[in-house]
């Protein structure tokens, strides 16, 4: 997620003191990004993983891949946590989401079981379905199984995904992290 999130600096002007007077920044950096970077992970893993999706559809492993991406770096004055995972991004900020190149459709999963697959991995396949088409407008705006005539996708020409925050921990506490691992650092004598 190349999204910048702005942490409010909750250190008291003694820690950012101490801070400013080491020599190499990059050892307490690398601890607060380390911590922020456990505290991202173990949010996916409490609060976004057991929230399962809409349809109650077994996982397709996306808050774990989420987790796997998430890395911590420190360079010069500056602490980062990176999940680059494709989609958190668009999770967290919300926005359109339009068919890719040479699909004319978004297909949505109307059904458990075509959650996190395509039109050609449901049913049997394209064979097994047919496209419903609006009577008046004649565009397509489904896709059913032939033998029970359940639809299993809508479709759609684009879909708007509304921001959801609770992506992230809040700010005050991805703040709070990495204050606390500083002070953590520098009672341990960190470097200076």
């Amino acid at each position: 997620m190349n999204e910048t999130v702005t942490i409010t600096d909750h250190a008291t002007p003694e820690l950012r003191r101490r801070i400013a007077e080491l020599k190499d920044k990059k050892p307490i950096l690398s601890e607060m990004g380390m911590a922020v970077e456990r505290q991202v992970v173990r949010h996916f893993r409490t609060v976004k993983m057991p929230q399962g999706n809409m349809l109650g559809a077994p996982s397709t492993g996306f808050w774990q891949k989420a987790m796997s991406s998430v890395v911590g770096t420190a360079t010069g004055d500056t602490a980062t946590v990176a999940i680059k995972h494709v989609g958190v991004r668009l999770q967290y900020l919300g926005g359109p989401v339009r068919p890719g190149p040479g699909k004319s459709w978004l297909t949505i999963p109307a059904v458990p079981e075509a959650h996190g697959k395509s039109a050609s991995e449901v049913e049997g396949g394209y064979e097994n379905q047919e496209w419903l088409f609006d009577a008046v407008s004649r565009r397509p705006f489904a896709i059913a199984s032939k033998a029970s005539g359940t639809i299993l996708f809508w479709l759609t020409k684009k879909a708007t995904i509304k921001p959801h925050p609770d992506v992230l921990p809040p700010e005050e506490e991805i703040a709070k992290t990495a204050v606390k691992a500083a002070k953590a650092f520098l009672r341990r004598g960190g470097a200076r």
